[in-house]
């Protein structure tokens, strides 16, 4: 919030400083971890994104994490009489009305004895008026003259700010998750509701480069499981999302399984069999959706085989593949087929072979 028409003048020494390189925020468990690079991106106040409602108010829960952290206002006055008419009710506005984390950048433009004597009377009178014994809500930056160690200052506020925002989010989703799971029986619970929550919260942590909290939160592989190694496809029965429900975890593993085999049984049995194995159109000229998504999942598997049980990217493959030949071969009928197309069918389920 530029107040006082300043941030042409500080942006330079802001931006330049990120990503910030000595930030500490706390992870799930309330552990201070240093992260070494911080990205953070300074918005002002008369941004477009902020009134369109991107970063604003009024975001459903799965966006909550992305809304603003930290409000900065920048002031700055050398005339007690202006402060105490002007601008103290115009900065209780703004503080009161802001549901944020904020602190006040006091930037003196004195350039004389008389004038740097009159700014710090109003810096005073400020941190008199905003900052209190449990908390320091000011900051004070000489235009004129300020160093390095006085935008370390201001650097280590707004990562204080960000912390204090993300603990009171992280509790938000915490508390949210938490109410989902419990309700996860009622005839009402959504499991995409549950699903957003722990996924924003991993963006959350994402975000601010926590990268182990977001994996155990909602974006862990998994594959761990007894049995993981034998696919079922198109089978939804084996880990059902009332399944998902019951653990209040989702793995990545088990989540694609399950959302290709719900479309999969979703399907007539016609449109089964062209989706399955061939491409839309049943031509064979490109194969189909379940083809292509053991091509794809093996990609996957390959890219954590090194915390996969052994053999574990083969094996999967292979059953995969016969269960793909089982389903389709219980449902064809060179009847619905046309002949070119039937030719495809077995084509494919030689390659699937």
């Amino acid at each position: 919030e530029d107040v006082s028409d300043l941030w042409e003048t500080v942006k330079g020494n802001l931006e330049t400083r990120v990503p910030f390189k000595k930030a500490s925020l706390n992870n799930k468990a309330r552990n201070l971890v240093l992260i070494d690079k911080l990205s953070v991106e300074f918005i002002q106040s008369t941004d477009l994104r902020l009134h369109r409602g991107l970063l604003g108010e009024d975001i459903p829960l799965p966006l909550e994490f992305h809304r603003l952290y930290v409000w900065v206002i920048l002031v700055t006055c050398e005339d007690l009489d202006d402060y105490k008419n002007l601008l103290k009710p115009l900065l209780k506005t703004i503080v009161q009305a802001e549901d944020h984390e904020w602190f006040l950048v006091f930037n003196s433009k004195a350039t004389t004895e008389n004038a740097f004597k009159l700014s710090k009377k109003v810096y005073s009178r400020i941190e008199s008026d905003f900052s209190s014994k449990k908390r320091e809500r000011c900051c004070r930056v000489d235009l004129h003259g300020a160093s390095t160690s006085v935008w370390e200052e201001v650097e280590m506020k707004i990562v204080e700010c960000i912390r204090n925002s993300m603990d009171r989010r992280i509790q938000y989703y915490v508390e949210d998750i938490r109410k989902l799971n419990e309700n996860r029986s009622m005839p009402t619970w959504s499991f995409c509701d549950f699903f957003a929550a722990k996924e924003s919260l991993a963006f959350m942590f994402e975000m601010a480069n926590l990268r182990e909290d977001a994996l155990l939160d909602v974006l862990d592989f998994g594959a761990l499981d007894t049995r993981d190694d034998c696919a079922t496809l198109p089978d939804c029965t084996r880990k059902p999302v009332n399944q998902f429900a019951a653990d209040g975890r989702v793995c990545e593993f088990d989540f694609r399984q399950y959302m290709f085999s719900r479309q999969a049984t979703c399907l007539p049995l016609v449109i089964l069999i062209m989706q399955l194995l061939f491409n839309r159109q049943g031509t064979g000229e490109d194969s189909g959706r379940g083809h292509s998504f053991i091509i794809f999942f093996t990609k996957i598997l390959s890219q954590h085989e090194k915390n996969l049980p052994f053999c574990m990217r083969e094996i999967w493959v292979i059953t995969a593949c016969h269960a793909l030949v089982k389903t389709t071969s219980q449902s064809f009928s060179p009847a619905i087929l046309s002949h070119y197309a039937a030719k495809d069918f077995h084509r494919l389920q030689g390659d699937l072979y």
